[in-house]
């Protein structure tokens, strides 16, 4: 089926074919904010496991002509191996591997994208590159930039309990073994 796009001298579909939608379609980060630093209201949580698998969220949106294409692409910085290395997240309206539990949702003037990746995010540091094309041609391009914690920076209570527990456990076994001796002494005396 024809979109009713053709390509346009610029390189961009739809561009000057008679089109009379001049404005750029908007691209939204939603959640996390951008920038924002982790454990700060709006950034990613500060522990890195609730991080990893926190769904960025982002809106792509064009109230006059509609949406016709979007690419997202996501490289990767920190302490991983892929660091640098781009992937692509959503191209030809499917998501591609490990961003395949991704969803989106929406009308043809506005897409909401939920994405995560399959066994969480990797490596500090998540550079967003989404790029919009309505169905005028007009094209727009936004980077965001998230940062995921280093590591384990905040305890929940639940592993403060737990480890209120073993140190018990420890004093317990500890105190037993303190004990042993004299028992062994009391009996050599005898």
């Amino acid at each position: 089926m024809s979109t009713g796009l053709g390509l346009a001298t610029d390189g961009y579909y739809g561009a000057g074919g008679g089109a009379t939608d001049s404005d750029v379609p908007e691209i939204a980060a939603v959640s996390p904010t951008p920038g924002v630093a982790p454990g700060e209201p709006g950034g990613f949580p500060n522990v890195r496991r609730d991080a990893e698998v926190m769904p960025v969220e982002l809106l792509v949106s064009d109230d006059d002509s509609g949406i016709a294409y979007v690419s997202i692409t996501l490289r990767v910085y920190g302490d991983d191996a892929t660091y640098g290395t781009e992937h692509v997240v959503y191209r030809d309206a499917e998501f591609k591997s490990p961003f395949r539990e991704s969803s989106t949702s929406g009308t043809v003037q506005e897409l909401a994208f939920e994405i995560v990746r399959t066994g969480g995010w990797a490596g500090r540091y998540l550079e967003f590159s989404v790029d919009a094309i309505d169905a005028a041609g007009n094209k727009t391009s936004v980077m965001y930039i998230y940062e995921l914690p280093a590591g384990v920076t905040e305890i929940d209570d639940e592993d403060v309990d737990e480890g209120d527990e073993l140190i018990e456990t420890i004093d317990h076994v500890a105190r037993a073994l303190d004990r042993l001796p004299q028992q062994h002494r009391g009996e050599d005396d005898e």
